[in-house]
């Protein structure tokens, strides 16, 4: 320690010696890294075409970390308007290495801010750890698990894994004052019009309403006429993040705003609910109204906003329906039961596996290849026997009877302690009803929402393809454990 009267005793202190994440330093040292990296792309990877737009993104990304400076939360909202359907943009394939990507730079940034508050800064991670412990012994656990049995589904990890787990972290230690909440919120808005934009393009077949063009290629992802599926390629994927984004909007539109931001927020809050509706997929739909239920009975002073929705999802079904006398798309999607049943078998098949792999399962991702093996003809009540059918190249369709088939026991055990240690954190500040501006019941409300919505849509979809689904759960269930911890105890 230092002192006017006496000598310098001791070991000074990181500050003191005036270490920082941002000191000239450590500042120098980033950049002449990621100047060796970009050098490296340019001369093995990247065509003249493609190097434009990299020099932009590297531009934007210094940018980005010189505001950071004042406010590292700043990374998280560009990192998560770039997984809103922006992944491909500025995509640099790398044989034999991972994909260069906007959304994975932001990431590594996420990453490394954590990493120096932790070490440089001497910051100790907030508590309370149960739920953290959860997660990444969870993380760890797949990651042996996927050394052991196909080293190649590092990028699954990376996506349903490790990139919902650093949302978490980066959320619950960096994420500090309610108006990176507020700001976090209002980035969503963007991609909702262009998801809407996007989802009527599809629908009514206007190429020029969609962006990239790849989204009308029957030839790549999930393809059906008529049902938009966004840059996401995968309908179900896309009326779940739709349904999130909207939850999101609700709550900011209740905000003493002016009416001319409030109607920007209600044109893109009944924009979402356009866009979920012309996915045609039941699962997104009764994701929906579990969040929309949850919300409801948790904050009565929603009620009105929430009617509002109920009746513009009731016309667009019956304008839906009315229109499915001359169309087949909304009658399809009642009337088909193989999705159904497959699902039903698959249920089968999971229950089968986790009977002969109880502790550890059949290994990560493996059910694919494997799971076919294990379907046997079982009756299920109200609605039948399902017969022995072929499911061997069918994913799985749910993340609860599908992952305990695959990760066993063990998986579910550790979900479930991350899964307990945020239902704790949030009883505990629900009960101490913070009155913050922008962190209080409403907010917590919709954490909840959202995450019921995510819980809700998992017994329809197996959401691992996929990074900003996991993640924006993730997120709140980060603040919900780590904001304000110093004055909620």
């Amino acid at each position: 320690m230092y002192n006017k009267d006496k000598q310098h005793i001791g070991k000074p202190n990181r500050q003191e010696l005036g270490w920082s994440l941002f000191s000239p330093a450590v500042v120098g040292l980033i950049f002449t890294i990621i100047a060796v990296l970009f050098s490296f792309i340019i001369y093995n990877y990247l065509d003249f075409t493609k190097m434009p737009l990299a020099i932009v993104g590297l531009m934007g990304f210094v940018f980005l970390a010189s505001v950071s400076i004042k406010d590292p939360g700043k990374v998280a909202l560009v990192w998560f308007f770039a997984m809103s359907g922006f992944q491909s943009t500025g995509m640099i394939v790398m044989p034999g290495m991972p994909d260069f990507t906007y959304a994975r730079l932001f990431m590594v940034w996420v990453l490394f801010i954590l990493l120096i508050r932790f070490t440089v800064q001497g910051k100790a991670p907030k508590g309370p750890y149960m739920a953290d412990f959860g997660f990444i012994a969870y993380a760890v656990y797949l990651l042996i698990q996927l050394s052991v049995h196909d080293i190649h589904l590092f990028h699954q990890w990376y996506t349903s894994t490790l990139t919902p787990l650093i949302a978490y972290l980066f959320a619950k230690n960096v994420f500090t004052k309610g108006k990176q909440i507020s700001q976090l919120f209002w980035v969503l808005v963007i991609p909702t019009f262009y998801f809407t934009i996007t989802a009527i393009g599809e629908h009514y077949v206007i190429p020029e309403l969609v962006w990239p063009k790849k989204i009308l290629d029957p030839e790549i992802g999930n393809w059906w006429a008529g049902r938009a599926r966004g840059p996401f390629l995968q309908t179900a994927v896309f009326g779940y993040i739709l349904g999130m984004f909207a939850l999101t909007q609700i709550y900011l539109i209740t905000r003493p705003y002016r009416r001319f931001l409030k109607l920007i927020l209600g044109i893109s809050i009944a924009g979402a609910l356009l866009a979920l509706f012309f996915t045609y997929t039941r699962g997104g739909w009764a994701a929906m109204a579990v969040g929309l239920i949850t919300l409801a009975v948790m904050r009565k002073r929603f009620m009105p906003i929430l009617i509002s929705v109920a009746v513009v999802g009731a016309l667009l079904l019956s304008a839906g329906i009315l229109q499915s006398t001359g169309g087949e798309d909304l009658e399809d999607r009642f009337s088909n039961t193989d999705t159904i049943e497959n699902r039903l078998g698959i249920i089968s098949a999971s229950t089968n596996v986790v009977l002969d792999y109880p502790l550890f399962g059949m290994g990560y991702f493996q059910f694919r290849e494997k799971g076919g093996e294990y379907l046997k003809g079982l009756y299920f009540p109200f609605y039948g026997y399902i017969k022995n059918k072929n499911v061997r190249h069918v994913v799985i369709h749910d993340m609860y009877f599908g992952r305990a088939a695959e990760e066993g026991l063990v998986g579910v055990l550790l979900l479930l302690i991350y899964v307990f240690g945020v239902g704790r954190s949030f009883i505990i500040k629900w009960r101490l009803n913070p009155q913050e501006p922008w962190f209080n019941r409403d907010l917590l409300a919709i954490f909840m929402s959202v995450i019921m919505l995510y819980l809700a849509g998992g017994m329809f979809i197996d959401p691992r393809y996929f990074d900003l689904p996991n993640a924006i759960p993730a997120f709140f269930a980060g603040l919900i454990t780590g904001y304000g911890n110093d004055r909620y105890k």
